[in-house]
């Protein structure tokens, strides 16, 4: 009966302890909280600088493709220019043979560029992925530690209480003498 009864007691420590346990896990709720946000917000500014490198990339090809039509559009105007003349078939294969070294020359040159634009192109999509997969494995450990510390808090806490509970008694037998 003395068992059933120190159960149905109140007492003052358990306040005590019930206050820290809540504290700690109001803690453990806002750091979990805080670090999905802090991965949504890396894994968004990640993008949106992958984002950003291809937006500049296709800039750039942009560029140059404006560049070769205009360098087109001088030499058409400089061959239309002289059409008053008729034009001899050694001519016409020599201007046909310049348009095709151009071609091969201009797309010769744009080589190096499109390769370099493909390498870091799949190296921002690997940087993403990898980062992607540690963070999910970095809060997969995080919510192993979670449970093993809640274990770990969970004893402590009731030991805890149970000492508190034998100095509140042993205060209690004092005063009631």
């Amino acid at each position: 009966m003395t068992q059933k009864n120190e159960k149905d007691q109140e007492y003052v420590s358990d306040s005590f302890v019930n206050t820290l346990l809540e504290q700690y896990e109001a803690a453990q709720i806002r750091a979990r909280k805080l670090g999905e946000s802090r991965k949504e917000a890396y894994i968004k500014a990640l993008q949106e600088t992958t984002n950003f490198s291809s937006e500049y990339r296709k800039a750039i090809l942009s560029f140059y493709d404006q560049a070769k039509q205009a360098n087109r559009d001088v030499f058409s105007q400089y061959q239309n220019r002289n059409t008053a003349e008729p034009i001899s078939e050694e001519k016409q294969a020599f201007r046909t043979q310049l348009r095709d070294v151009t071609s091969r020359w201009e797309n010769l040159m744009l080589t190096p560029l499109r390769s370099s634009f493909n390498i870091m192109e799949r190296l921002e999509k690997t940087a993403v992925e990898n980062s992607q997969a540690y963070l999910d494995y970095q809060q997969k450990q995080r919510a192993e530690l979670s449970e093993t510390t809640n274990e770990y808090m969970k004893y402590t806490l009731e030991a805890q209480r149970k000492i508190l509970r034998r100095v509140e008694d042993s205060y209690k037998v004092l005063v009631k003498k």
